[in-house]
């Protein structure tokens, strides 16, 4: 395999291997990375040898662990906006990239799979979990929203899953993962190293591609060993999740007396109000968004978060000084406006086009400032 930018890949017996190359930081995905991949699937797409894509993670411990959060923490004195710009617009043409791909990408899902990485496996067309695969949207703790294309995803989960699990920041095992519909079938990890010899080992010019896939996977499916726990819970969710502010919400959950409940709303309660109310509007209003105007909203919904004290400080506490006693700003959701949360729905971008499309991965010399309106960017 070839090395670059923490990529490993490959084209080997009509499969294109892209193995996350960053074990020691769970392969969190930096903007080389995004930029890689983004690049290897554009190549890859047009490709007569390459049939069909494999995406993994390297180590024992994560497929992948999101985004680099922490790049951002850091550059927040040095040129922050253009760093943020790049970053999620690189990675939303990436995740969008994956959603209308042509060719089927399996994403190998062991281990952790949070946020960003959830963001390039959503996507794909086979996607496997194993008994050790642990599922998170875990943006309430560090003052962020779920991003990704989550506004479509998760807003599209039946039984208003999605909101529950954002609004949570619940991590989910494998027989979850399936009941929401975020993978499609289970093999026990030991069963790995011998799907991908018989990927190997197939003609994947002389047969229809994707039903071929379909048997080959389904051959390793194995059931999940315990119940979900979404299934055994979903009449609560559907009820407690099905108001459109965070006060109903929370009234919901109090006025309950189950241990279900109780353990739900100090969940909720452990995060950013902020992340709370935004998230929320995110979700009920991309359930009536295509997934393009969903990717849009979230570049507007991330550049303004750059500007939002509490990511800062939930990275602070959960990943840089990790005390885990974030200083929320304001600590209560009563005291947040629905003006200031509308306000993150909205950037200056010029002529009030969205610039998600104009935004080429492929070249990282994109300055922020060619893209808003310069009467209206004081705000960076």
């Amino acid at each position: 395999m070839i090395d670059s930018e923490n990529i490993r890949y490959s084209i080997d017996s009509g499969i294109g291997w892209i193995l996350l190359d960053r074990p020691k930081a769970y392969n969190a995905l930096t903007t080389n990375m995004i930029q890689k991949i983004y690049s290897l699937l554009k190549e890859w797409e047009n490709h007569a040898n390459v049939h069909l894509i494999c995406i993994e993670g390297s180590g024992e411990k994560a497929f992948c662990a999101g985004g680099d959060v922490s790049a951002l923490y850091h550059q927040r004195n040095q040129n922050l906006h253009d760093f943020a710009f790049r970053y999620f617009g690189f990675e939303y043409r990436l995740n969008l990239l994956l959603h209308q791909y042509s060719k089927p990408v399996i994403a190998y899902l062991d281990g952790y799979v949070l946020g960003g990485g959830v963001g390039i496996s959503i996507g794909a067309s086979h996607r496997i979990v194993t008994e050790n695969s642990k599922w998170a949207m875990p943006e309430m703790r560090i003052g962020f929203y779920p991003d990704v294309g989550s506004s479509h995803f998760l807003s599209r989960m039946k039984r208003n899953i999605g909101i529950y699990l954002a609004l949570t920041a619940r991590s989910i095992s494998s027989e979850d993962i399936l009941e929401c519909g975020a993978a499609d079938v289970l093999i026990a990890s030991e069963q790995w190293p011998s799907l991908k010899k018989d990927l190997k080992e197939t003609d994947w010019k002389a047969l229809s591609v994707h039903s071929e896939l379909d048997r080959l996977i389904g051959s390793y499916h194995t059931d999940p060993q315990k119940v979900s726990a979404l299934r055994n819970h979903q009449d609560e969710i559907s009820h407690h999740f099905s108001f459109d502010t965070m006060e109903s919400v929370l009234a919901s959950l109090e006025h309950s007396d189950t241990a279900w409940a109780e353990k739900t709303l100090q969940d909720i309660l452990k995060g950013s109000p902020t992340s709370h109310k935004v998230t929320l509007k995110q979700l009920l209003t991309g359930k009536n968004k295509n997934l393009l105007s969903c990717f849009e909203m979230e570049l507007t919904l991330s550049m303004n978060f750059m500007q939002c004290d509490d990511f800062f400080e939930g990275v602070r506490a959960t990943l840089i000084d990790k005390d885990h006693a974030p200083n929320w700003s304001p600590r209560t959701h009563l005291e947040l406006t629905p003006e200031y949360i509308e306000s993150f729905f909205s950037y200056p971008w010029k002529s009030s086009e969205n610039p998600l499309l104009t935004i080429d991965p492929l070249h990282s010399d994109l300055s922020l400032t060619s893209f808003v309106d310069s009467g209206n960017s004081s705000s960076f």
